[in-house]
């Protein structure tokens, strides 16, 4: 789970801050965008994020937050080369 400070949650899960995300978007199946639109997720999900993602795994994205976090064009790139499987 990626956050703004990177604080670790309750439950035990995994956490860090945004900055990590291209780092940990290539290991994940899944991302589910629930955040604010601040300065460090505004495209968040961009150009650069496509050279983290390989073809034989893949993502899943589900975005509940607001549409600046990811470049739509940068989204339909990794789509279209199969980086992205669902959106």
């Amino acid at each position: 789970m990626l956050r703004q400070s990177g604080d670790p949650v309750e439950q035990g899960w995994p956490t860090g801050r945004y900055d990590r995300f291209q780092q940990w978007v290539a290991e994940v199946d899944w991302v589910f965008f629930a955040c604010p639109l601040s300065p460090s997720t505004r495209g968040l999900f961009g150009w650069d994020t496509l050279e983290a993602l390989r073809a034989e795994r893949p993502l899943n994205i589900v975005n509940v937050a607001r549409g600046a976090m990811i470049d739509t064009r940068a989204l339909l790139a990794a789509h279209r080369r199969g980086l992205v499987r669902h959106a």
